[in-house]
């Protein structure tokens, strides 16, 4: 996303560390056998990008991440990531909530089970009336 000068925002829990900040919160699931530790290391973030620690689902809930977008005037934004049915879903019901346009690529999110993802998907779709083109559409625009 950022070939296409969109800024790129890590939101992760902060799993009950209250004394944690996002580089030690991402160093710890990097250096361990946790499930998402390879596809962490993947999608590792920059020193350009931003980061906002969450304490449950919502990305939004307790966290400083509208203001932040608010200060970007940001308008439209591009969920992916994993909970489909848990975390994504929190985050874009808020978003929702507050006014942004959602582009939430079928591509770019996991449920644990197919079901689940179906209805994250039929959700998002219906009622958060969000894009779920893959992600590919938007990089070709």
């Amino acid at each position: 996303m950022k070939s296409k000068g969109y800024p790129v925002i890590y939101v992760n829990d902060n799993y009950g560390d209250w004394k944690s900040e996002f580089t030690q919160v991402y160093n710890h699931i990097i250096h361990t056998d946790l499930p998402g530790a390879p596809i962490a290391k993947i999608l590792a973030p920059s020193e350009d990008d931003y980061s906002v620690l969450k304490p449950q689902f919502s990305g939004f809930f307790a966290t400083p991440l509208d203001m932040l977008l608010k200060g970007m005037e940001a308008k439209t934004l591009i969920l992916t990531g994993v909970v489909g049915n848990m975390c994504i879903e929190f985050t874009a019901n808020d978003a929702y909530m507050l006014g942004y346009d959602l582009h939430i690529p079928k591509d770019g999110f996991a449920s644990i089970t197919d079901e689940e993802y179906d209805r994250s998907l039929d959700h998002f779709q219906t009622i958060l009336k969000a894009d779920v083109t893959p992600i590919s559409s938007i990089l070709n625009r």
